[in-house]
């Protein structure tokens, strides 16, 4: 289920090329999260260990990670 999530966050992913020559990328729906890079390639994978590293956190810290695509990675408690 979390690498579902992962790749169905970096398909909304988008990138710009800055007026500085470098690649910005950004998840919309995801608060908080982007990359800047040299080129496309380096700003893809700085997103995703940005959105690893995110979700762990969120997760951690037992805040509620947004619902993406279906795939909801928050615990259900159990009644």
């Amino acid at each position: 289920m979390l690498l579902a999530y992962i790749e169905a966050a970096m398909k909304r992913a988008q990138f710009d090329l800055l007026e500085d020559g470098l690649y910005f990328g950004e998840i919309p729906g995801l608060q908080g999260l982007w990359s800047a890079a040299a080129d496309r390639a380096a700003a893809e994978v700085e997103l995703r260990e940005r959105l690893e590293e995110w979700i762990l956190t969120l997760t951690g810290h037992h805040i509620e990670v947004p619902e993406l695509e279906g795939i909801n990675l928050n615990a259900r408690s159990v009644s």
